[in-house]
């Protein structure tokens, strides 16, 4: 989590799951990573069977901790214990080395998201604009204070504004330091929700 942008992937593909019942019996299985949100089906979606299909979904935590290894030694096998209280454990299989690593990079990307979020505390709304909400951000154990833009995303044009904004900022924040020029603390994407945090600014009204 050191660099400023950080992108919560989406990311989907088949891969071999055990089963959570008793026989514990393996099966191939449409596995898909949205948001901070992990979720198997039977088969992949598509337009036509999107809206009738049985999906499991377990919410990742900041508990969530990805095991590389598998639990019978299959060196294309990895662990997803999501340690929330209820899920039981994710064992999970890919066909091939680059796609285990490609999981395992993306679960774990997710992870250092969440428990980044867990350190904040949401204070109060500062403002609210045709883009997105401004909140005050705590930090839970420095008592630091931020303000974050939370946008949601409902559609492509919605995100292209989102992402070139960022940018524009980003850009300006590489190329200008300056203590007058505002700075980006972290910009990322969980699901559909796209976040931009900043240094609190307390002086009072730009104008």
């Amino acid at each position: 989590m050191n660099s400023v942008w950080v992108t919560s992937p989406e990311f989907a593909g088949w891969l071999g799951k055990r089963g959570f019942h008793w026989r514990k019996l393996w099966k191939r299985r449409w596995v898909a990573l949205h948001g901070a949100e992990l979720v198997y089906m039977d088969k992949e979606p598509t337009l036509e069977n999107s809206s009738n299909m049985n999906m499991t979904k377990a919410l990742i935590t900041p508990a969530t901790i990805v095991a590389k290894d598998d639990i019978d030694g299959n060196t294309l096998g990895f662990v997803v214990h999501i340690n929330d209280g209820k899920s039981p454990v994710w064992c999970l299989r890919a066909e091939s080395h680059i796609e285990k690593q490609n999981w395992l990079t993306r679960l774990n990307h997710v992870i250092a998201i969440v428990r980044w979020l867990d350190d904040y505390e949401k204070v109060r709304v500062l403002g609210v604009g045709g883009t997105g909400i401004v909140y005050e951000l705590l930090h839970k154990a420095n008592g630091r204070k931020f303000a974050m833009k939370e946008m949601e995303i409902k559609n492509k044009t919605q995100m292209q504004m989102a992402l070139h904004e960022a940018e524009i900022l980003k850009d300006i924040m590489e190329k200008i330091s300056h203590p007058n020029v505002m700075q980006i603390e972290k910009v990322f994407q969980v699901g559909s929700k796209f976040y931009m945090v900043f240094p609190l600014c307390t002086g009072g009204e730009l104008y």
